[in-house]
């Protein structure tokens, strides 16, 4: 890898206007095109066009970062899944009762291209998640003898197949070139989701609904008079903040220090607004690995963090005055995590997934705690993305927890122990703690806000923040061996 032989690279190129062109122009497909009447066929035609220039494409790096920024936008754009309305991304029908959305033609498209793909390159993580996928259809398959009728069928797929994504991200993202593409991409769309943020703070009206015109997340309230929850943008959010502390940790020069530490200061702003307590545990962590710089640049990298944080702040106390009130009531609403140190599991009232929804899915386990529900009937009707491991329980009994625990636990241990190769640390310094941190931030995210591990319905781009970052990991662990044996290196 050698960093130090890498040029600074640009905050903005030809290929970042092409990028938020492209975004751009899914969004007026999605939201302008049926105001101007134009038949759903022809949307559905032009996103079909579009999945056959991307498999076409030799630039993959642009489409998988686009397809981050897609199934995690600004302004909830793209989220609504009902067929009811036109305002989503295309959903095409097979048949009687069965349909696919392009998020799945996408992954389709992605295999393929995995499949065909002759010279696989190097992943370290591999045996971990296969196994995790034949596991997943090997729970299929015993969910009929419990119980999964014909219309659970395509269900159940949908929760396991996002898994595969793990194995492609790390075959096309395959050297630190193409991962600084990949962030030098995403980048931007941190800085625009943070304005987004606070235009749906201002207004109370996630973007979706003022482009649709139809209301699907309501009024979320006054800025002045209460705390407004938003939560949108979090994955890709998630990822350039993991990256922007890896290429300081690691002292990359790819990037402008002080761009990298913009990116962090507004990347927590984002999650730490949104008062999901969760999240900004996860991101703490996150921002521990800046102790594990080396010398004085953990005392320079700290003061400059603080910094601008403040001056952040003080510039949006001037030009949005709510925004001091929406901090003070998000550190409130963190703050109840005391209680929840002190024993009350309710966090004073305000954690009803450990005292309700926890309970709840835990009577479920207890029916059948070995192998648990699988993806059958009873699992899919009962499933809580809310409490993660609870879920996980539930769905693989103390069998399937057990193998997703191992499988991850294998996971951070290999990060662990490459991270302490001589070889790779004179490449990236600590730059390898920062996956570590990373992926224990995502299993707190698991724990304690929304489900990740396991097969389970929960929005994409939970997965497909794990399966870059996993990526990410992979991709500079190999590039920093410098072609050497790996097997020999792992091994030493």
């Amino acid at each position: 890898m050698n960093t130090t032989a890498f040029n600074k690279l640009s905050i903005w190129s030809k290929e970042n206007t092409l990028f938020l062109l492209t975004f751009l122009l899914a969004v007026v497909a999605v939201y302008i095109f049926p105001h101007l009447g134009i038949p759903q066929l022809l949307i559905k035609v032009i996103f079909l066009l579009l999945l056959l220039a991307i498999f076409r494409s030799k630039n993959d790096v642009f489409w998988l970062a686009w397809f981050f920024v897609v199934i995690n936008a600004p302004g909830r754009l793209f989220t609504v899944g009902y067929r009811t309305t036109v305002y989503r991304l295309p959903l095409y029908s097979l048949g009687p009762g069965i349909s696919t959305g392009f998020e799945e033609l996408f992954l389709i498209v992605y295999l393929i291209k995995f499949l065909l793909k002759k010279d696989k390159n190097i992943n370290i993580f591999k045996r971990y998640w296969t196994f995790i996928l034949i596991y997943g259809f090997i729970t299929l398959i015993y969910s009929f003898g419990i119980g999964l009728s014909s219309g659970n069928i395509v269900t159940a797929i949908r929760m396991i197949i996002p898994w595969f994504w793990v194995l492609i991200l790390p075959e096309f993202i395959s050297d630190s070139d193409k991962l600084a593409k990949a962030f030098k991409l995403l980048a931007p769309f941190v800085f625009i989701n943070f304005f987004i943020q606070i235009y749906t703070q201002i207004t109370g009206q996630y973007l979706n609904d003022i482009l649709s015109g139809e209301i699907w997340y309501g009024f979320l309230g006054s800025p002045e008079e209460r705390l407004v929850r938003i939560t949108e943008g979090f994955g890709f959010t998630l990822f350039c903040m993991i990256m922007s502390l890896f290429y300081l940790c690691s002292e990359d020069k790819r990037f402008n220090k002080t761009y990298l530490n913009l990116i962090i200061v507004t990347s927590f702003i984002v999650i730490f607004i949104s008062a999901t307590r969760g999240w900004i545990v996860a991101t703490l962590i996150l921002l521990f690995s800046i102790f594990f710089m080396r010398g004085f640049n953990f005392i320079k990298q700290f003061s400059i963090t603080v910094l601008i944080l403040i001056l952040f702040v003080f510039l949006l106390r001037i030009v949005y005055p709510s925004f001091v009130l929406q901090v003070s009531l998000a550190l409130q609403r963190f703050g109840t995590l005391k209680f929840l140190i002190a024993g009350d599991p309710t966090a004073g009232g305000t954690l009803a997934r450990i005292s309700e929804r926890g309970p709840r899915v835990m009577s479920i386990f207890r029916e059948s705690p070995v192998i648990g529900w699988g993806l059958s009937d009873r699992y899919i009707s009962s499933w809580d993305m809310h409490v993660g491991n609870q879920t996980l329980l539930m769905q693989g009994g103390i069998i399937g927890y057990a193998i997703w625990i191992i499988c991850y636990f294998l996971t951070l241990l290999n990060i662990y122990f490459l991270n302490r190769n001589s070889i790779i640390r004179s490449d990236i310094k600590n730059g390898g703690i920062v996956f570590l941190m990373a992926m224990i931030a995502i299993f707190v995210i698991h724990s304690s806000s929304s489900q990740i591990l396991g097969f389970n319905g929960n929005v994409l781009f939970f997965r497909y923040l794990l399966a870059f970052t996993i990526a990410a990991a992979n991709t500079i662990f190999i590039s920093s061996l410098n072609n050497k044996n790996y097997n020999l290196i792992i091994n030493k």
